[in-house]
């Protein structure tokens, strides 16, 4: 268990799953881990992914050179409305969220990748949603492999975890063939540059939850994340440099009836330093209609959610969160 009462925020842990019996093919002997730590806190730690250090790294050090270009040079990469490309500093309120009152923007500027496609993919010429080109900068030598080498990577890691959720359900791996068979991934850069000044409702990131089934997060050098568990007070997240941080998100939490829960949470970066984070976000298939699942259903727990493919629950939900999207006047982009 890793301690964070070093915060000074809360006393609290988060739990760590070793993926050892899960490479095995025992994803069984994790399922109950999975569980506990998904309907308790919303986000556990992974020890033994497979991931390989030098890769991470290489992100990091992608992040790094991309946010060090002239804003101009971002800018010929500005984000569209498939949420691909570059997002300047101070993009997006999270107008979404109640757990705060979230008024201003968030501290921080991003880039976003998706699947790596080909102008003449079916699905680019058809214009469907949240399956555009990426947009890659020109002047970044092994900036493109760097991104798609790790995206690769950490896809099949969350492929084998969709393995430990359905031991974790207690249904069959086959339940998943068709929802991942093309998943929806994408791939955040984010800078959080120091924040000077702590308070007045500002924050790296606003406090909020993830819209898809879940993020896998490389460990950064520099603090800043907090949680919120369920019935519990903010905890700071430790760094733990040989571990990944995995969380639940929106739509998993629609699948399960609320049993696996999507845990809101905050980054303030407060440490006189540069932070840089790289998430990846791992969903079904855009198209595929998300459903609860009849295990969560019972008369003591009836049917909370209608059925919504990721598409829908993302498109509603940027539209009003990132302001390429929304011009502040209630007008939007239909991305979805």
């Amino acid at each position: 268990m890793a301690d964070t009462s070093q915060t000074g925020t809360s006393l609290g842990s988060i739990p760590i799953i070793d993926l050892v019996p899960l490479f095995e093919g025992k994803p069984e002997a994790i399922g109950h881990q999975i569980r506990d730590a998904s309907r308790d806190y919303g986000f556990f730690f992974i020890r033994n992914h497979g991931v390989r250090q030098d890769m991470v790294d290489g992100v990091f050090a992608a992040a790094e050179a991309f946010f060090s270009q002239p804003e101009d040079d971002k800018l010929k990469l500005k984000v569209d409305s498939n949420n691909i490309g570059f997002m300047p500093f101070k993009g997006s309120t999270l107008r979404t969220e109640t757990l705060n009152n979230n008024t201003k923007p968030n501290l921080n500027e991003s880039y976003f990748i998706m699947r790596e496609r080909d102008p003449a993919d079916p699905d680019v010429v058809a214009k469907k949603p949240f399956r555009g080109l990426n947009k890659w900068p020109e002047n970044l030598p092994s900036f493109r492999e760097s991104l798609l080498g790790y995206t690769g990577v950490v896809e099949a890691l969350a492929k084998r975890l969709v393995e430990g959720f359905a031991a974790a359900f207690g249904v069959s791996m086959e339940y998943f063939r068709t929802p991942f068979a093309d998943p929806q991934i994408s791939l955040r850069l984010a800078h959080y540059p120091d924040q000077k000044i702590v308070g007045n409702n500002e924050f790296g990131i606003a406090p909020h939850t993830d819209f898809g089934f879940m993020t896998i997060l490389a460990p950064t050098k520099v603090p800043g994340l907090e949680i919120r568990p369920k019935g519990k007070d903010w905890i700071r997240a430790p760094v733990l440099p040989d571990c990944f941080l995995v969380n639940t998100g929106d739509l998993l939490q629609r699948w399960t009836n609320d049993v696996f829960i999507s845990t809101p949470h905050r980054v303030t970066n407060n440490t006189g330093k540069e932070r840089y984070s790289i998430p990846f976000f791992f969903s079904p298939n855009s198209e595929y209609v998300v459903d609860t699942m009849d295990v969560f259903i019972s008369e003591q727990s009836p049917k909370k959610y209608e059925p919504i493919t990721y598409a829908e629950l993302y498109g509603r939900a940027i539209r009003k969160n990132y302001d390429h999207l929304n011009d502040n006047r209630g007008v939007t982009v239909d991305v979805a």
